[in-house]
């Protein structure tokens, strides 16, 4: 299933930093797609257990 978002950059680094991921926005080549995408789906699986 695919949705689609608005997310703010300051959110994005919040969730990075909650996550212990790499940023997830870089000012050069804008938005991680593949990493956010891994960064809501863990959100998701920790949320519904």
């Amino acid at each position: 299933m695919k949705a689609n978002i608005e997310i703010s950059e300051e959110t994005m680094d919040v969730l990075a930093g909650a996550l212990d991921l790499s940023s997830l926005y870089d000012e050069d080549y804008g938005v991680d797609e593949e990493n956010l995408s891994y960064a809501i789906k863990l959100m998701v699986d920790l949320c519904a257990k």
